[in-house]
């Protein structure tokens, strides 16, 4: 099976909800209906412009602006109660906004878009008595696919996700990160152009994160769009190319991660062995910190003083195997944009 054959769609968010097509009943259904004002980016996939929410005489969202390009992965960071949800549902027509515009794909009506949208939600329901492989072969058929097409498929997600070798096991014996990778096999079925994601690695191990972050790095090689919420900073730093941080219902900070995160003025070289009087020549610098047998970092150095280093480093025939700057951390970023409140 090609990788090109990676699969479309949802998930189950609230009660009337198909995990598959995000089904509603007729009475249920939420269609957006906004104006739209100005010009679209033509790249555009998400376009926000100040989007409000109230729940009686509390603000959800106060003003949210903010625009997914195609093939990015864009992660959504803010404290506990800072609106990221309310605003994934907004997107996706589970519910209405109280003022302000959305278009997906310059589309302005979610229902003409929404099988081209593939969701994760923070806490989502299974049909536990099903295994793995007949709960997507399910959720596969209400996304109108069907006989070799839909098997290909729920085998590729599975071993995107690894768990194909427990595909024949009840969901209700699985743990809390198993099942959470079988919600993102399935918000992959049908082969999504944008990914909607609530904490995918949410219950995950470290090594579950690692899945997650290499399904990331697939769909972003096939130039999927992904929009990622998260509290795992690390996670979004890795995976992400562009990040907006919300607080209090409006987004504080957003750009491409080099422009939220700029050069901290370390470098740091990783090297060959060094023996002891090299290690105190390379000390005296003053600068320079050796931090193990072989990482020097270079703090707040000029032009100059840092040549001077690479210049006795290859006098010295001491091997060069990298030399990275470092840029501020995401976290230090998050923590200065929220005044530290609590992710």
């Amino acid at each position: 099976m090609r990788r090109s054959d990676l699969v479309r769609c949802g998930h189950r968010a609230e009660p009337m909800i198909h995990q598959s097509l995000f089904l509603l009943t007729r009475s249920q259904m939420v269609e957006i209906d906004f104006p739209i004002k100005g010009e679209r980016s033509m790249s555009a996939v998400v376009e926000v412009e100040d989007l409000t929410k109230r729940y009686g005489s509390v603000r959800a969202l106060n003003g949210i602006s903010l625009t997914v390009n195609g093939g990015a992965v864009f992660g959504l960071l803010g404290p506990n109660g800072a609106g990221k949800t309310t605003l994934l549902r907004i997107l996706l027509g589970f519910i209405l906004p109280s003022g302000g515009q959305v278009s997906l794909w310059g589309d302005r009506h979610v229902g003409r878009v929404r099988r081209r949208i593939g969701y994760l939600p923070e806490l989502p329901q299974y049909h536990l008595l099903f295994s793995a492989e007949e709960y997507l072969s399910f959720s596969g058929h209400f996304s109108g696919l069907g006989g070799r097409h839909l098997r290909q498929r729920v085998d590729f997600v599975l071993e995107l996700v690894r768990l194909d070798e427990f595909r024949k096991r009840r969901l209700r014996e699985y743990s809390k990160g198993m099942l959470q990778r079988v919600g993102i096999a399935q918000a992959l079925l049908p082969d999504p152009e944008l990914l909607i994601l609530d904490e995918p690695a949410g219950g995950l191990d470290p090594v579950g994160q690692k899945d997650v972050r290499d399904v990331l790095d697939f769909l972003k090689a096939e130039n999927k769009t992904v929009l990622l919420s998260s509290h795992n900073l690390t996670e979004v730093e890795r995976a992400c190319t562009q990040v907006a941080i919300v607080d209090r219902g409006v987004v504080v900070r957003d750009g491409s991660l080099d422009d939220l995160l700029p050069d901290s003025g370390s470098v740091q070289l990783e090297v060959g062995p060094i023996n002891p009087e090299q290690r105190a020549a390379i000390a005296r610098f003053g600068f320079a910190r050796l931090t193990s047998d072989d990482c020097i970092v270079l703090e707040n150095a000029s032009p100059e003083d840092e040549g001077n280093v690479l210049r006795y480093l290859l006098d010295n025939k001491i091997r060069i195997l990298s030399l990275t700057r470092q840029r501020i951390s995401l976290e230090w970023a998050y923590l200065e944009a929220t005044k530290g409140r609590v992710v």
